[in-house]
């Protein structure tokens, strides 16, 4: 996607230069000795993704253009077979701007081509004030972003 002002693409910023990343956030980074996290890709917060039914945070991608997908470079080759199982998913972090830390399932439906984060998902966006009104409904503008990192001190990852 084209921006305007000639402005850089998102994914061209480093971490370090993104101004809603807090001091908690990147002390946690720090103490995790985490690799420089880079951009994987954004999406606005649908109502469907904050439905504490439905529990999980998607990102679609049609089986045709999976091989384009941002995350798919994301995961080793000894990760993305936990990724695809229909069973289990992958345990992974996840660290709000706040540095607080969730553990999420990362997992790849065909069924309805998507990636879904699961099994925390739902602490994530309460913990974040991401919650639809009392009628149900979400009418705020939110962008989420994924960035991903690499640490050792994270067990089973």
């Amino acid at each position: 996607m084209a921006s305007s002002g000639g402005a850089p693409p998102r994914g061209m910023i480093p971490f370090d230069q993104v101004l809603a990343a807090s001091d908690e956030l990147r002390g946690c980074l720090a103490a995790l000795r985490a690799t420089a996290p880079s951009y994987v890709m954004g999406k606005p917060l649908t109502a469907s993704d904050v439905d504490r039914n439905q529990a999980r945070l998607l990102f679609s991608y049609k089986l045709e253009f999976l091989a384009q997908c941002p995350l798919m470079r994301c995961f080793t080759d000894l990760e993305m077979p936990r990724v695809v199982d229909a069973g289990g998913g992958l345990l992974v972090t996840a660290l709000d701007r706040r540095g607080r830390s969730y553990d999420l399932t990362c997992k790849y439906l065909a069924s309805n081509f998507g990636y879904h984060f699961i099994a925390g998902w739902n602490a994530f966006h309460e913990g974040n004030g991401l919650v639809p009104d009392s009628q149900g409904r979400f009418c705020r503008d939110v962008h989420i972003e994924l960035w991903a990192f690499r640490s050792l001190e994270l067990p089973n990852r």
